[in-house]
């Protein structure tokens, strides 16, 4: 049984831990610390609600209990992490300074600004982006997320072109998450190398990831990194 997929260049540039749940771990905190070999008190995770909020995590702050979509954190001691099942998980390392950040890019936040929120709240702590090591987790992929035209006019409006969207049924679209962070990320000076992206499909692949559209209401993978 699968728990985890690690991910691998963070881990590579010095991370000391850091990956995405399947759903047979899911964001069981308990088990998870079990399976880390770190205490609970050390995991902090945030009670999402689609926005640009970024959260600094100086000390513990306990599963699920501030809100917000992004945490950072410098505290070698800490592992912070989003709960996805669909969205996007973005997590980043800067093997220079240490920080970290786990970000719950779903398209609300993306358009409404939780990367760039983020990034320019790692380069005010003195962060180079083009020392970051960066990996998007599993979601759902470009060929599954069938959205509306609001949303499609929304990611228009963000980026000032359609490329974000291929056509769908009647007036619907498909909107690739990845391909927008990426490309927010790459303006952020992000180097293309630096980037590591898992092809899983979470809507495609359900027997492995929670997919809300395949009707996962509460499970969840819990993306980490410390």
């Amino acid at each position: 049984m699968n728990q985890l997929l690690l991910a691998d260049k963070l881990l590579a540039a010095g991370a000391a831990v850091a990956g995405y749940t399947t759903r047979f771990l899911g964001s069981d905190y308990q088990k998870l610390s079990v399976v880390l070999n770190k205490p609970l008190c050390t995991i902090s995770s945030l009670k999402q609600i689609h926005s640009p909020n970024v959260i600094e995590v100086t000390s513990p702050i306990g599963q699920e209990l501030v809100e917000g979509d992004a945490l950072i954190t410098a505290k070698v001691d800490m592992v912070i992490g989003v709960r996805v099942a669909d969205c996007l998980p973005i997590l980043v390392y800067d093997k220079q300074s240490g920080y970290k950040a786990a970000i719950h890019a779903g398209w609300k936040g993306l358009v409404g600004g939780v990367i760039e929120n983020t990034v320019t709240l790692l380069k005010q702590k003195g962060v180079f982006l083009n020392n970051c090591v960066v990996s998007l987790g599993p979601s759902i992929c470009e060929h599954c997320f069938e959205v509306g035209p609001e949303v499609k006019e929304a990611f228009y409006n963000k980026f000032g072109d359609d490329t974000m969207a291929t056509k769908g049924h009647g007036d619907r679209s498909y909107i690739s998450l990845k391909k927008a962070a990426i490309r927010i990320l790459s303006v952020a000076g992000v180097l293309p190398e630096a980037i590591e992206s898992h092809l899983s499909c979470t809507y495609c692949q359900n027997e492995l990831w929670p997919s809300f559209r395949r009707g996962d209401k509460f499970l969840r993978s819990f993306c980490y990194i410390g």
